[in-house]
Formats: structure tokens, C-alpha cells, sequence
């Protein structure tokens, strides 16, 4: 599980999906699969507690999450379209620590038409923002060449 810090409310009232503090899935949000794609054995012990079905489009199956998992660690940034709730989609990236460790991340969510393009893609404009926002915040923990 996700344990959320903080999060921020938009103006455009996409419904509240959790509160501070609270506990997201890790395989059923773009944050928790930047985590797992960073930490084999996070990932392994996601997939051994069960990937539990959040919405019809939840990753359940191991050699699935695998895959994405996979696609995560080659473009650096990680989405999810309606896997976790309906009618929200997100981008997230990762956030390095000294060394290039991942050691959190950051994202956006919203209702899908505002995140994605065609294809259920998450627009080119605002993955590059996360990333340049996740950047940003390694730089600022000491991070060289994010």
C-alpha cells in the first residue's frame, strides 16, 4: 500500500478520492507504480499480497504488472487510466534522492479528458510537467543531473 502525504484539491471538482494519510494501492495508481518499478522486492511482495481489483481496468495479473512495471523504468514515468477509481486517470514520476534512489514521487490526477489524449495516453505537455517537477524536487534534495 500507498500512504499518501498530501494532496492538493483543483478547481474543477474532479470528486475527492482520499485524504491525507491515507492508504492507496500500489499496483492500481500511477505514485505506487513508479515505487514498484523502482524496488524489485516491493514489487515482489505486491504481486505475493494479491494485486486486488480496484475497477474493471486494475492490473491483477503479475506478468502484467511486470510489463508495465517494465515500461515504467524505460520512459521514467509511470500513468494509470480508471484502475483505481472511475472516472480518474494520473501521471506520476519519480523523485531521487543522493545517488539517483527513488525515494517517493510525485503525480497528478483528474478526471480522464483533462489528463489524456487520444488513446487513453496521458497528454505529452503534462507528463513533461510532472517530470520536470519531479526534477525540480530531486535537485532540491541534493540530486545531480534530474
Amino acid at each position: 500500500m500507498l500512504r499518501l502525504l498530501a494532496r492538493t484539491a483543483g478547481c474543477l471538482g474532479v470528486g475527492e478520492v482520499a485524504d491525507s494519510l491515507t492508504f492507496l494501492p500500489l499496483h492500481a495508481t500511477a505514485l505506487g507504480k513508479v515505487l514498484l518499478a523502482s524496488d524489485p522486492a516491493l514489487a515482489a511482495s505486491a504481486v505475493a499480497n494479491g494485486l486486488d481489483s480496484r475497477t474493471r481496468r486494475t492490473i491483477t495479473t503479475p506478468g502484467v504488472l511486470a510489463e508495465a512495471l517494465r515500461r515504467v523504468r524505460d520512459v521514467g514515468w509511470a500513468s494509470e487510466f480508471e484502475e483505481f477509481v472511475p472516472g480518474t486517470a494520473s501521471v506520476a514520476a519519480p523523485i531521487r534522492g543522493c545517488g539517483g534512489l527513488v525515494v517517493g514521487a510525485v503525480g497528478v490526477s483528474g478526471a480522464p479528458e483533462r489528463i489524456c489524449g487520444s488513446g487513453q495516453r496521458p497528454k505529452p505537455a503534462l507528463v513533461s510537467q510532472v517530470r520536470e517537477t519531479a526534477g525540480a524536487i530531486s535537485r532540491d534534495l541534493g540530486t545531480r543531473g534530474f
